[in-house]
């Protein structure tokens, strides 16, 4: 019996210990919460701050409501007021954290916060000036969808198990690349958009071989990948450098692709407001979009990208699946992605 007794006691231990550890962590959480509240509550302060003294300041934004240089929808109101929503919007965001402590989910609730912040700092910096939202969101828009590109190549490259830091030099070699071959394409045929699909074509080859370089490097030699991927990046930089300094300089008709026209979606563009931001942009800016909404769905609702994702976090367990995707396709993808 007594050893029973022996036996069992560490057991009847065992939910004691987990009550501590779960009560510390709650406490720790509250903590944090409480932080977090009193943060958003001085946040709100520096804002009500800023609107005793911008309540004179006029802020003027326009909107486009058919297409870009046409009917535009104006909405007038003072720096001030811009500046009290934000810090109307923060003391919410902070009292509402107070009160619900850690259960209180805060991340979504950001939007919300930010919103304002944002227009009141544009509307500062503006000091009066009207501002064109439209032309703003729809610039953003496109100067992003670069940056989007990589993110969803260094996206397919991690599910897969290795962290791609070459990004940089896959995209710099891949533009290199095409603004050459887009040259020789619109020189050769004339026509401006054989040329651009030519260099798009050759951009995403030159960024694929070397996702496939690294992949070789990292899987074939084991080289640890941050060290593979800062040689590329500098790889990458140099001879695009040399390139330039010495060819193209000299030669500007092989650096002069044709340009890229906005491409301006018939039904969807008329939608006001809406339209002439998402739909009157270039095409590389829709294939941005349909890339995100297909990879999204093919790592997180298909077979494929189970298997994928599972080959990254447990390759020894992927490997017992039939036909399971291996690494170096993924850095193919990723590199094509990239460019």
């Amino acid at each position: 019996m007594t050893g029973a007794a022996g036996m069992g006691a560490p057991a009847a231990d065992l939910p004691a210990e987990a009550l501590a550890g779960e009560g510390l962590a709650a406490r720790r959480a509250l903590r944090n919460a409480r932080i977090r509240g009193f943060a958003f509550l001085g946040v709100a302060a520096v804002a009500f701050y800023f609107a005793t003294r911008a309540f004179d300041v006029p802020a003027s934004f326009l909107f486009w409501l058919n297409e870009q240089g046409g009917d535009a929808f104006t909405i007038e109101t003072s720096v001030g007021v811009l500046w009290a929503l934000a810090g109307v919007s923060s003391a919410v965001v902070g009292g509402l954290h107070l009160w619900r402590g850690a259960a209180f989910r805060w991340r979504p609730w950001l939007i919300v916060m930010l919103v304002p912040w944002i227009a009141a700092l544009l509307a500062t910096l503006l000091a009066g000036r009207p501002a064109n939202l439209t032309g703003v969101f729809a610039g953003s828009l496109e100067l992003s969808t670069p940056i989007a590109l990589g993110a969803l190549a260094g996206i397919l490259s991690e599910r897969s198990g290795m962290f791609n830091i070459a990004l940089e030099g896959k995209m710099v070699l891949g533009a290199c690349a095409a603004s050459i071959a887009a040259s020789v394409g619109f020189l050769v045929t004339g026509n401006g958009v054989a040329g651009s699909l030519i260099g798009i074509v050759v951009a995403m080859l030159v960024a694929g071989l070397v996702g496939l370089l690294l992949a070789w490097l990292g899987i074939r030699h084991k080289v640890d990948q941050i060290i593979a991927g800062t040689v590329i990046n500098i790889g990458a930089f140099g001879i695009t450098n040399f390139l330039f300094l010495r060819i193209l300089s000299r030669n500007s008709q092989f650096n002069t692709p044709p340009t890229i026209e906005p491409l301006r979606v018939p039904i969807l563009a008329d939608i006001p407001v809406i339209g002439p931001i998402l739909f009157e942009a270039k095409p590389y800016v829709y294939v941005t979009y349909i890339l995100v909404i297909v990879l999204t769905y093919l790592l997180f609702r298909t077979r494929w990208g189970l298997r994928l994702r599972a080959s990254g976090e447990k390759p020894a367990a992927a490997g017992t699946v039939p036909a399971a995707p291996t690494t170096t396709p993924s850095r193919l993808r990723s590199g094509a992605s990239a460019s």
